[in-house]
């Protein structure tokens, strides 16, 4: 769940819309960037799915002082991993076990910034379901499309985030094209639901406005009221038209390739 304040609102942005958004964006990506295109359908599904494990959390959310739902980054470690191993169950039973390889591997490298054990059981988790969903492949070649493509799905999952929870830092990110070629790529926002990158990773010169569904609450709403009768229910549901962009003096020389 993504809780955020701006102006005389409090937005509200469940993590499978924010997922949602994310798979839209991984779609716009260049080809080379997703892995071999057998995996490219994957790639879309597994961004897709990366967050089905916070639905159940998302009924009963926890809260912070203020009375409003915890924002995502801000959970306790044990119910953060929870959410994790559900997310790579459901992304299983929703997309298969390419997918699957593809949210672990994006758990691992995310539970890896704090705790290096639990990172490897995930770790072992991606390369068990990609030996299931790639038997045919070569042993390299299948750890090198999981490279790709879980960089994909990493890439549109914080370009996604840049935009809807307002970070003021920007992003340096990377994504890795054949041979595992790493191409750094800079996000920063530029206005209240926009985002500017640079190079420019996508296959087309310029991306359609991304509709994001989310709930709108007043700010002086009284919390306890919102969550007791179900915050999906009380507040104004709304569609954000967040923009990701390219800086405007970018050449074309300039873009990946």
């Amino acid at each position: 769940m993504i809780v955020r304040k701006a102006g005389d609102w409090i937005y509200v942005i469940p993590q499978v819309e924010h997922a949602r958004h994310s798979a839209i964006l991984v779609s716009y990506l260049r080809g080379e960037f997703l892995g071999p295109p057998v995996v490219h359908d994957q790639v879309v599904a597994a961004t897709r799915h990366h967050d089905d494990g916070w639905e159940r959390w998302e009924r009963r959310p926890a809260r912070g002082e203020d009375g409003w739902p915890l924002n995502f980054d801000n959970i306790e470690g044990t119910e953060h991993l929870r959410i994790w191993e559900r997310s790579v169950a459901e992304a299983c039973a929703r997309a298969g076990a390419g997918a699957a390889a593809m949210v672990a591997r994006h758990a691992a490298h995310l539970l890896s910034l704090h705790d290096q054990g639990t990172a490897a059981t995930f770790h072992a988790m991606a390369n068990a379901f990609r030996r299931q969903a790639w038997p045919g492949m070569d042993r390299e070649d299948s750890r090198t499309c999981l490279v790709q493509s879980f960089r994909a799905l990493f890439f549109s999952d914080a370009a996604s985030l840049l935009a809807l929870v307002g970070w003021e830092e920007p992003l340096d990110l990377c994504l890795y094209g054949p041979g595992e070629t790493p191409h750094p790529v800079h996000g920063c926002r530029t206005g209240e639901w926009e985002v500017e990158i640079a190079p420019w990773p996508f296959a087309t010169e310029e991306l359609p406005p991304v509709p994001v569904r989310t709930y709108r609450f007043p700010s002086d709403s009284d919390p306890d009221k919102v969550l007791h009768d179900g915050w999906q229910h009380r507040g104004e549901m709304i569609t954000l038209g967040t923009k990701v962009t390219q800086k405007s003096n970018e050449s074309n020389v300039e873009h990946l390739t």
